[in-house]
Parts: structure tokens; C-alpha cells; sequence
């Protein structure tokens, strides 16, 4: 083999290598795309909130607000109001004090990538953190209960209060 067929063997190859990098190149540019904007799957869009239309079926005078997530354990709560009154003429603090007009149910994502969630148990104040703390401030004296996988709308409807 000559000189001359040595390097155009090189050429040939080298242009072959550049074309296939910049090929790759372009589909890892293309794929981080794609990747940037992927979405990820909302809990609160794709549990909560069905879970709030059923909840809301067995309290059709009602309609519900989901709220959160909120403080560290991304709690969040789902209200349901009175139908009856005149929001707009309510700020949510008036909307709370109204007699009987909230009912509400708190769903924590505790072991959610293992499909556990739970419920937060707000009878039950265990006065385990002191008045003021951050884990009071979030919630963590009251327990959580884990939701069963196979709970009915009757289990949560218990839970509501």
C-alpha cells in the first residue's frame, strides 16, 4: 500500500468518524431537548384531585378546594364547602369560621414512590414537639395514618371532618 492510499484510506475514514460524531451530536442535543421538556407526573393532578371529585360525589351540596402542598411533609389538605354561600363575598379565613361550611381531609405523600400515601389524624394531638417548634409548625403531633390500598371512598369518607 502507498503513501497516497494510506492517507486517502485516513481521509475516507477520519470523514466517516466526523460525520457519525456529528450525527450523535445532534440526536444528544435533540434528546435533551425532549428530556428539558419532559414532564414530570403530578401526584396532586393524577391522585388528589380524583380523589377529590369522588369524595365530592358523596357530598353533592358541596364543592372542593385542594390545597398545597404545604410545609415539610408536602401535606395537602382538600376542602369541601358549603355550595350555598357567596364565596366571592368571603375571605378564606370567613369561609373557615362559617359554622359547618369546611369539611377537610389532609393527604401526605410519605412513601409515595411506593404508592403509600397517608392521612393526617388531626383528633389526635400527641403534644410530642413543643408549641412553636417546626415540627409542630408542620403538623407532626397530630399522626399519620396510611391509607390501605384497598380503602374505599366509604374509608376516606371517615376521614373527612
Amino acid at each position: 500500500m502507498s503513501y497516497e492510499e494510506i492517507i486517502k484510506h485516513y481521509i475516507k475514514k477520519s470523514k466517516r468518524e466526523e460525520t457519525r460524531r456529528n450525527n450523535l451530536k445532534k440526536q444528544v442535543e435533540m434528546l435533551e431537548k425532549k428530556l428539558k421538556n419532559l414532564k414530570y407526573t403530578s401526584w396532586i393532578d393524577e391522585v388528589i384531585k380524583p380523589l377529590a371529585i369522588e369524595l365530592n360525589k358523596q357530598m353533592p351540596n358541596r364543592h372542593f378546594d385542594i390545597l398545597g402542598p404545604f410545609g415539610l411533609s408536602a401535606e395537602v389538605p382538600i376542602h369541601f364547602y358549603k355550595n350555598s354561600l357567596d364565596e366571592k363575598k368571603l375571605n378564606t379565613s370567613q369561609l373557615f369560621a362559617k359554622r359547618g361550611n369546611c369539611k377537610s381531609i389532609t393527604i401526605l405523600p410519605n412513601d409515595l414512590e411506593h404508592g403509600r400515601l397517608f392521612i393526617r389524624d388531626f383528633s389526635k394531638n400527641t403534644k410530642r414537639y413543643a408549641e412553636g417548634t417546626i415540627a409542630e409548625m408542620n403538623g407532626y403531633n397530630y399522626p399519620e395514618v396510611e391509607i390501605p390500598q384497598n380503602a374505599t371512598i366509604e374509608w376516606f369518607m371517615k376521614w373527612v371532618r
